[in-house]
């Protein structure tokens, strides 16, 4: 297997597999046979790339998910300002609090209605550039021929000060079926 280091396109960050034969991190069994078999599946021409996005719940702005609110889901916006238009104090104990003004506490009632709002922004951004994608919160899939992928990739990082979503390279994987794609990235 090929793992692309640092260079001038973001997406040779992300670790790289070639015909399943690299596994990241994990060293279970079960994990190698799912790496082999996702690989598997991908068309000569194409990838898929798994993204994972820094901090999500945390880092993601307040403003934006107020501004897509107000776009798609007016009735929820007048709500979810008057919990989140200001500084919000978190209680991470019962001795320890935080004043937090981005993101949301993975257990607040709004967090999940909210963090959803900006991850359907970066499925439309997928979307868009012509790849189909799979979310589960701020883990992502996405797949397409190789150009598309990467104008998928771009996008998001574009719009990165907009949502303060930052794509993680050190855990973000890309999967080729051989060499040849993998020397088009």
């Amino acid at each position: 297997a090929w793992q692309i280091g640092h260079s001038r396109r973001r997406l040779r960050q992300t670790n790289l597999m070639v015909g399943g034969v690299r596994i990241p991190r994990k060293d279970t069994q079960q994990h190698a046979d799912l790496i082999a078999e996702a690989t598997a599946l991908v068309a000569p021409d194409a990838c898929i790339q798994l993204n994972d996005i820094r901090h999500a719940y945390g880092a993601v702005c307040r403003t934006f998910v107020l501004m897509i609110c107000m776009a798609v889901c007016p009735q929820f916006a007048a709500a979810f300002y008057s919990c989140y238009g200001s500084e919000t104090l978190t209680l991470l104990t019962r001795e320890i609090a935080i004043w937090m003004s981005a993101g949301f506490t993975q257990g607040d009632a709004f967090a999940k209605p909210g963090f959803a709002l900006g991850a359907w922004f970066m499925s439309v951004l997928i979307i868009n550039a012509g790849c189909e994608c799979f979310q589960y919160w701020d883990d992502t899939v996405m797949h397409g021929i190789v150009a598309a992928v990467a104008r998928a990739e771009r996008a998001i990082v574009k719009a990165e000060p907009l949502t303060h979503c930052v794509l993680r390279p050190d855990k973000c994987h890309c999967h080729v079926a051989d060499q040849i794609t993998a020397d088009l990235i």
